[in-house]
C-alpha cells in the first residue's frame, strides 16, 4: 500500500494512493477517516479507462484537490493517465475524459488537478498543463513550460479564478564541470495572462 496525498473534505480526511492486487499491480484507492486517527480499508479500485494499454507502473491516486462540493484526483501512471471525482468519496467515483489522446497519445505522468468555477487545469511532470474543454482536454503548456534547458516538473497546481499558480521543480543533467541540480520552482499567471 502506498499513501500519496490527502485533503479534508466535508469533514472526513481522504486519502489516496494505491494497493496492490493479487498479481502485482497497484491499483487506485482511497481511504476515509473521521479523525485522522482509524481510517477506513482501501476503498475498491476506482475505475479505470478500457483503452486497452497495458504497463507495469501501479496506478495511483497521486493527488486530491477539492472544488466546492466535488471531490477531484488525479493519477494512474505515466502511460494510462486517469482523473476521477465525486460528490460523496464514500461512494462511486466518475472518470473525468481520457487525456491519453492526441496531443498525448504516449501518455502524462498527471501531478495534480485543480477546478475554479468553469476552468479545469490538469498539470504533469512532462512538462504539461491540459486544460477541460468540453469533453476532451486541450494541451495548454505554452511557453511558460520549456522543455530545453533545465527541465521543469510541476508536481502542485492552484486556481482561484482567473489566476494560476504551480509549483515544482527544475531539474538539470549533470555534465562534465558539475553534479546534477534540483531547483524549486514556482509559476505564476494572472487573467492578464503574466
Amino acid at each position: 500500500q502506498s499513501l500519496q496525498s490527502v485533503v479534508e473534505f466535508n469533514g472526513v480526511l481522504v486519502a489516496g494512493g494505491f494497493v496492490t492486487d493479487a498479481h502485482g499491480q497497484g491499483r487506485p484507492v482511497i481511504w476515509r477517516s473521521g479523525d485522522g486517527q482509524g481510517w477506513s480499508a482501501p476503498s475498491a479500485p476506482l475505475p479505470i479507462h478500457d483503452n486497452n494499454r497495458n504497463a507495469a507502473s501501479d496506478m495511483s491516486v497521486r493527488s486530491l484537490s477539492v472544488s466546492g462540493e466535488t471531490l477531484l484526483a488525479a493519477g494512474g501512471d505515466d502511460w494510462r493517465p486517469h482523473l476521477w471525482h465525486t460528490t460523496d468519496p464514500a461512494q462511486s467515483w466518475q472518470l473525468l475524459p481520457d487525456p491519453a489522446k492526441a496531443p498525448f497519445d504516449d501518455g502524462i505522468a498527471l501531478e495534480d488537478v485543480a477546478r475554479s468555477g468553469d476552468v479545469m487545469v490538469a498539470v504533469g511532470s512532462d512538462p504539461a498543463v491540459i486544460e477541460m474543454q468540453g469533453p476532451r482536454w486541450i494541451d495548454r503548456t505554452g511557453d511558460d513550460f520549456p522543455s530545453g534547458g533545465d527541465r521543469p516538473a510541476v508536481t502542485s497546481v492552484f486556481l482561484d479564478g482567473d489566476t494560476m499558480v504551480a509549483t515544482g521543480y527544475s531539474f538539470r543533467a549533470r555534465t562534465r564541470d558539475q553534479r546534477r541540480r534540483y531547483e524549486g520552482r514556482v509559476w505564476y499567471r494572472d487573467g492578464g495572462g503574466d
